[in-house]
């Protein structure tokens, strides 16, 4: 008479499976909503003279602290080829007292090259200034900016206005962190499915049992 031995087990997660994903998805989510969030508040492209004396004021408005984000401000000065200007973003409290600054050095310059015969066109810029501010209290400030020097690429001073557009948002988040969690969420990941895919398939127990038949044998494996 052969005896039958029945062995039962459940199936067996890796807890570390499901993390990965979980903190990999979060992450994700993170950045992606980081992109729909903020609002708009001012937008608007003023005309600027070079002049360090006097600045042009864009706007004002009044604003709220809020949980996540923070406020924005962002310039863009429009100027043609072969240009360098320098401009800065000005920002003022209701009294007309400067909170805080930052001076832009833009250009936009243009070529041609050539290297072993064969000859192209290059162009570069770098026209764009900002400001991030957190805020502790509801503030009424008003946003101004200013054309210090405006000359050609040659030196040649220009005494032509500068197109300046601001933007003003708020509750914009800080993107920077989030790309590098994503970054070591996903190395992290990766790392974790390879040790896991590494690990797994290999035979833990094979054993052969004698039964109570002489002759016959089970094998447990």
């Amino acid at each position: 008479m052969s005896a039958t031995k029945t062995y039962k087990t459940r199936k067996f997660i890796e807890p570390a499976i499901v993390l990965r994903w979980f903190a990999f998805g979060v992450i994700s989510l993170a950045l992606v909503a980081s992109w729909f969030m903020g609002q708009e508040r001012l937008r608007k492209t003023v005309s600027v003279e070079p002049d360090a004396e006097d600045y042009v004021e864009v706007g004002s408005l009044s604003v709220s602290p809020t949980a996540i984000g923070a406020l924005r401000i962002k310039a863009e000065a429009n100027i043609p080829r072969n240009h360098w200007v320098t401009y800065e973003l000005i920002l003022l409290d209701r009294d007309g007292e400067v909170i805080t600054s930052a001076m832009k050095e833009a250009w936009s310059e243009s070529g041609t090259w050539s290297e072993d015969g064969e000859t192209g066109t290059w162009e570069e810029d770098d026209l764009n200034a900002g400001l991030d501010i957190k805020l502790r209290q509801s503030e009424t400030f008003t946003v101004a900016v200013s054309v210090l020097d405006y000359t050609t690429t040659s030196g040649q001073e220009v005494t032509d206005a500068v197109p300046i557009t601001v933007q003003v948002s708020t509750g914009v988040p800080y993107r920077l962190p989030l790309w590098w969690g994503w970054l070591v969420t996903a190395t992290l990941t990766w790392l974790t499915g390879r040790l896991i895919r590494s690990g797994c398939g290999r035979r833990a127990i094979f054993k052969t049992i004698p039964d109570s038949d002489i002759g016959s044998r089970g094998t447990l494996g």
